[in-house]
């Protein structure tokens, strides 16, 4: 897909957002790693067709539960949108609904949310697959049920959430 130059620039500086503040580990303790996972959510997503402000959006959905980075600091270099969106797609750990919460936030915040969120759990689910670890994959499964009982048709007809499906089916 060939973007325009704006769109270029704002993804630049995503990327540049996120590599200038994740370390490894992350805040968090996690060994995961976070750009290069963040960097495979928007490739994939641009692969489907989708672009804009859902690309930086996957670029920096995990940054705020990684770093020290705010959602203000989103909001004032790619506005309120964006910010709302990176936030709602922020998971809190420990909280075993939390997940679950991150689903009706990212419902609330718009379209966008929801397809990096599915992005996130295809990425997630084809490393574990990988991994084969099957305690993982089980828990994947679960959260998109969870997905498919929360957004209904909301994404049926989307591109990523066939990817997604797919690869539960494989």
């Amino acid at each position: 897909m060939i973007l325009g130059f704006q769109n270029e620039v704002r993804m630049e500086k995503a990327m540049r957002l996120l590599v200038q503040n994740i370390d490894s580990p992350s805040k968090s303790g996690s060994q995961k790693p976070v750009i290069a996972h963040s960097l495979r959510v928007a490739q994939v997503l641009e692969s489907l067709g989708y672009g804009g402000d859902t690309i930086i959006i996957a670029l920096l959905h995990d940054i705020l539960e990684k770093s020290s980075v705010t959602e203000r600091e989103i909001a004032q270099q790619f506005g309120q949108d964006i910010a709302g969106a990176v936030g709602a797609l922020t998971v809190q750990k420990g909280n075993d609904d939390s997940w679950a919460k991150s689903l009706k936030l990212c419902q609330l915040s718009g379209r966008p949310a929801m397809l990096v969120r599915a992005a996130d759990l295809y990425d997630n689910l084809c490393r574990q697959k990988h991994l084969e670890n099957r305690t993982k994959v089980e828990k994947y499964l679960k959260k998109m049920v969870l997905m498919k009982a929360s957004w209904g048709e909301e994404l049926a007809f989307e591109p990523i959430w066939r990817r997604l499906t797919l690869s539960f089916e494989s």
